[in-house]
């Protein structure tokens, strides 16, 4: 009988673009797979560098990662790496999380990230999360704001799509 396997691997990798491969196949033999290609590589923002912003898809309790930028919940979360060589502008530091239609314009959604740990020198991570569900379908980008002291250093941002569960349906019935 199949069951749900979800886990998470983290390795440090050189600068690079790598392309990730996963599958996975049932026990009735039904198989698939998705593939993805990202830049190894940090976002310097002033005294910060910023890793890959992370998305995940919010529905009831449950967050799953997105991998196609499909955003179908209540909620777009987001996870976000930083890091320093010096520990004062890791301590002063705050991020943002925007949610716009192109990666320059006005915020249509704005909130607060919060730190979720203090470990190890020169790296925090944070989370934050903003409701979608009045959003109407289609494209946005996902930012995060970094500010040192309370002034902007940097962002990082990832596009994605909001695609409401009617979205869905009228989509299913019309293929």
């Amino acid at each position: 009988r199949f069951r749900n396997v979800t886990g998470v691997q983290t390795c440090a990798l050189p600068i690079c673009i790598y392309t990730v491969k996963a599958a996975a196949a049932d026990g009735a033999g039904r198989a698939g797979s998705v593939e993805r290609t990202f830049d190894a590589r940090l976002t310097t923002a002033g005294p910060l560098r910023l890793g890959d912003l992370l998305l995940a898809d919010v529905a009831g309790r449950l967050a799953k990662p997105t991998v196609d930028g499909r955003i179908g919940g209540t909620t777009v979360m987001a996870y976000a790496e930083v890091y320093a060589d010096q520990s004062g502008p890791l301590s002063n530091a705050t991020l943002a999380l925007e949610v716009g239609r192109t990666e320059a314009d006005t915020a249509v959604e704005t909130a607060p990230m919060r730190f979720t740990d203090r470990k190890g020198d020169g790296k925090r991570t944070a989370e934050g999360a903003i409701p979608v569900a009045m959003l109407a379908s289609g494209d946005y980008v996902a930012r995060v704001v970094a500010s040192v002291d309370g002034k902007v250093v940097g962002r990082a941002s990832r596009p994605f799509t909001v695609t409401h569960a009617a979205d869905r349906k009228s989509t299913r019935l019309n293929s």
